[in-house]
């Protein structure tokens, strides 16, 4: 009987131990993607094609091709948004500050959701930034990094050659950027350009629009139209704009028309009344030549 206790009661709680370890460990979530985006799990040689729902772990990696974008979530909700831009290369790192090593290419990040006491950092080749609760961007190549404030005040450091971080750690005001060279300390701020800043903007409405985070817009998105009735309004639309094309057009036939007939008209009227200045003037011609009104034609 003992025995039969323990055949049962022990892969039971092998399977519970596996069970909580799994439901434990921490992940991102892939909400949203566009165009060609790439992943190489953790482990495995080949990478695969990325899809909308997909759960990445430390040290899987994202890749994003030429006019393409993904966007990670951390922690419950959306209140944690990285968008991995065009051309950029990530891989993540769920660790106690890092969350993201930036190889190459451009994040932005907007951080609003933290645990008490909690930072969010990104590692590049030449630099570490982060945040306590801020919105900001990392643009990564092999000797540099720009990091942009768009909200509060990011921090940036530089990286020593044993790849370690300096201990200078430089605050940048929202609005302002820095560059840091590799094994150097962030170089004096910089104000951002228009640009720059109407390129952050348009993201932030794009994901307001997309209710992509709800956390962050403080709005609940409004349900997304079903592909039938999608297809139906632009149908609707189409068919508007073909009705106000074919009036336009109607319109302008009529005005043409109208003017056509006015310009016939006047022509009628001055050759109308050459005629009869003609015939006045021979009249006149007559009368002085002494005939009595009367009009001298040829035989």
């Amino acid at each position: 009987m003992k025995l039969f206790k323990m055949i049962v009661i022990i892969p039971l709680m092998v399977l519970f131990l596996t069970a909580f370890g799994v439901a434990a460990e921490e992940h991102v979530t892939l909400y949203y993607l566009d165009g060609k985006v790439e992943v190489l799990l953790s482990g495995r040689d080949n990478w695969e094609k990325a899809e909308e729902g997909m759960r990445l772990y430390t040290g899987d990696s994202i890749k994003t091709g030429r006019g393409s974008c993904a966007e990670l979530a951390f922690g419950r909700g959306r209140g944690n948004v990285v968008r991995v831009n065009a051309g950029t290369f990530v891989v993540v790192k769920i660790e106690k500050r890092e969350k993201i090593e930036l190889i190459d290419g451009e994040v932005f990040m907007t951080i609003n959701r933290l645990e008490p006491g909690s930072v969010f950092e990104v590692k590049t080749p030449s630099a570490v930034c982060g945040a306590r609760g801020t919105d900001f961007s990392a643009k990564a190549g092999k000797k540099e990094t720009v990091v942009a404030s768009y909200k509060d005040r990011p921090y940036a450091k530089g990286i020593k050659k044993s790849g370690k971080a300096m201990d200078r750690e430089v605050l940048i005001k929202e609005g302002y950027k820095t560059m840091i060279r590799k094994f150097r300390e962030p170089a004096k701020l910089r104000k951002l350009a228009k640009r720059e800043i109407r390129r952050w903007e348009g993201w932030k409405a794009d994901l307001a629009g997309r209710g992509a985070a709800q956390n962050i817009t403080g709005k609940k998105p409004d349900a997304a139209p079903k592909p039938a009735e999608k297809a139906i309004k632009q149908e609707s639309k189409k068919k508007d704009m073909s009705g106000r094309m074919v009036k336009m057009t109607e319109k302008v036939t009529h005005r043409q028309d109208n003017l056509m007939s006015r310009r016939d008209s006047d022509r009628r009227d001055r050759r109308a009344e050459a005629a009869a200045e003609a015939k006045a003037e021979r009249k006149e011609a007559a009368c002085s030549a002494g005939n009595g009104g009367r009009v001298i034609t040829k035989q």
